[in-house]
């Protein structure tokens, strides 16, 4: 039986000393796929928290926890490090081996999701307006504001600057072997629109953080945010007076319902439509 609790760190790149069990990559003695499996179940709900499902995702998008657990086997083995980057644009391409386990860990995740504990965790953290303003400002930078929705080459191009910074690799080859991945996440952020609405990226990104925080605290979240919007996002020059606020006219979804924003002159808020 697994015990849920809270796991708290200061930064969203937890420098505490996880269980050695899901890091060390040891093969789980023969037939112990269900310890296996309860192992990684630990990661998702113990040692880095989720709150949104990802059972959706394919195994190497960035929104999914095998992508995160494998890039810390590998930095904790000190013997694999030298192959770090073989290791890892392996992983976006071999997966497959790994599909059933995962598939367990999602459903199991799944069935927890209307829980009222994760309930509340996720609309702390959705409908914070520190959050939705990171996810707006990262949807002007992208482009969205501009034409309404987030094309698919520069849906694409954001998402090449994401594994290169979330894996910390500078290599071309990062490219090919997130193509896939990146592909199918566009489609199924795309949501049969011309592009990626505002409403599936908010989520979409809500996701992202969510597989990269090592918390549940709205603080981790806001950190990685503006962490990706600096280092992923291209930069404009910053006018030297206060800029408005970041603004966007339309409604943003969450797996709990719908955000609606409510602005009162300076003043902006978000809560949940039901």
């Amino acid at each position: 039986m697994i015990t849920y609790f809270l796991f708290r760190s200061s930064r969203y790149r937890c420098e505490v000393m996880p269980q050695k069990s899901f890091l060390t990559g040891r093969r789980s003695p023969k037939g112990s796929e269900s310890s296996a499996v309860e192992i990684l179940a630990e990661r998702v709900f113990v040692w880095c928290p989720r709150l949104f499902s990802f059972s959706h995702r394919v195994l190497s998008s960035v929104r999914h926890p095998y992508l995160a657990v494998t890039l810390d086997r590998v930095d904790y083995d000190g013997r694999k490090r030298n192959n770090r980057i073989e290791l890892l644009l392996g992983a976006l391409t071999e997966s497959r081996d790994e599909e059933n386990k995962w598939t367990r860990v999602a459903q199991m995740f799944d069935s927890m999701l209307t829980a009222d504990v994760l309930d509340k965790l996720r609309r702390k953290v959705a409908l914070s307006a520190d959050v939705m303003i990171c996810i707006e400002t990262l949807w002007n930078g992208v482009g969205g504001v501009v034409h309404g929705i987030l094309k698919e080459d520069d849906y694409k191009a954001l998402h090449y600057k994401l594994y290169s910074f979330l894996l910390n690799i500078d290599d071309v080859n990062v490219v090919t072997s997130s193509s896939a991945a990146i592909s199918e996440d566009f489609i199924y952020d795309q949501r049969n629109n011309v592009g990626v609405t505002f409403e599936y990226f908010a989520i979409s990104m809500l996701e992202l953080a969510d597989n990269w925080t090592r918390t549940r605290d709205v603080s981790d979240y806001i950190n990685f945010l503006r962490d990706i919007n600096k280092r992923c996002v291209k930069s404009v020059e910053r006018p030297s007076v206060r800029p408005p606020l970041p603004y966007c006219r339309k409604s943003a979804f969450f797996s709990g319902g719908i955000i609606r924003k409510v602005a009162d002159g300076d003043s902006v808020s978000y809560e949940k439509v039901e």
